[in-house]
């Protein structure tokens, strides 16, 4: 589930279109922060949704930067919707807005889409949730189990 926060309160999401989910205590919480192509470093982990081109290049429609608690998760390249690709791998080299990634038994050139956004990851709280912010929500039963707030 994902949309604008129309209200937060008592735990209690309710987004712009209506829908609504809990957040409890084992709800677990990730705020993203925007960054820019110029934050991307050797070294990090990051999540990437992209468009294989005709050359086999992958471009880029967005790129989170995990935090390093959280390298490792789901490594690899698999299919979303709309024709992305989701792959999750460690930055090799970076030249400008192109970098290129690894992950165990493959890799990719990647280059940043015109408008493309880039986001860092870190752990985040219920006081994220609010008024305005984008969400997405992993939610089963009414509650959310994992909630990812995407900081303006």
């Amino acid at each position: 589930m994902s949309g604008a926060v129309k209200s937060f309160s008592g735990g209690q999401a309710v987004l712009a279109d209506g829908r609504s989910f809990s957040v409890g205590a084992a709800t677990r919480i990730t705020r993203v922060e925007p960054a820019t192509a110029a934050d991307l470093q050797p070294g990090q982990y990051v999540a990437v949704t992209a468009k294989r081109q005709q050359d086999n290049t992958l471009l880029a429609s967005e790129v989170r930067v995990f935090p390093e608690s959280s390298r490792g998760v789901a490594p690899g390249q698999r299919p979303m919707d709309g024709g992305n690709l989701m792959t999750n791998a460690t930055i090799e080299k970076v030249e400008g807005d192109a970098f290129t990634v690894t992950w165990e038994g493959g890799g990719a050139q990647v280059k940043l889409a015109p408008g493309g956004k880039v986001g860092r990851m870190s752990p985040g709280s219920q006081a994220d949730i609010r008024e305005g912010i984008s969400v997405q929500a992993q939610v089963a039963d009414g509650t959310a189990l994992f909630v990812l707030v995407v900081l303006p």
